[in-house]
């Protein structure tokens, strides 16, 4: 986090930025993943709405650890003026969480969301521009619309998902 402070502001974005969510990936891999992988999703499942209030807790811890992390590189560009930047790096954390809960309710486990968050972070920081989930190389509202209708697709499956799994007790 020092270095999104004094790091060049392109370099902080394109670079680090990806990085030190990538280092987060033991974290947010187990957002939705906890219950089986402890065996207590019986527990979990048999709460007052689980969806309602387990999921989508463990889904604002998730975006306020990403948010909160990003945060020196947000208030560089608040100072700058640079909303769209901000928006963007918003949009990123709450991708991010969005895919680590989404393959961890598709696949039970946490290993498809670190091999293909590797992929993706590997991608991001070589400048591939179809895989920029967090606004490196985008810098307008198009794009990041775009990732808005991923965002709520892939929230929608995870909540959909999650309500199979519950009604059925798998």
């Amino acid at each position: 986090m020092i270095a999104l402070v004094f790091a060049p502001l392109s370099a902080a974005h394109q670079i680090i930025l990806p990085i030190l969510w990538f280092l987060q990936v033991s974290r947010l891999s187990d957002i939705a993943t906890k219950e089986k992988t402890n065996r207590i999703h019986y527990f979990t499942y048999a709460a007052y709405q689980p969806v309602r209030r387990l999921l989508v807790s463990q889904i604002t811890a998730g975006i306020i650890l990403a948010v909160a992390l990003s945060f020196p590189l947000i208030i560089r560009y608040l100072i700058g003026g640079s909303f769209i930047h901000v928006l963007e790096i918003v949009t990123g954390a709450v991708f991010i969480v969005a895919f680590a809960v989404c393959l961890g309710i598709m696949s039970g486990g946490n290993k498809l969301f670190e091999i293909l968050f590797f992929l993706l972070t590997y991608s991001a920081v070589n400048r591939i521009p179809f895989v920029d989930y967090f606004g490196g190389t985008h810098n307008d509202l198009n794009y990041t619309g775009l990732m808005l209708i991923i965002i709520i697709f892939l929230l929608t499956m995870s909540f959909a998902l999650r309500n199979y799994e519950i009604r059925h007790a798998v």
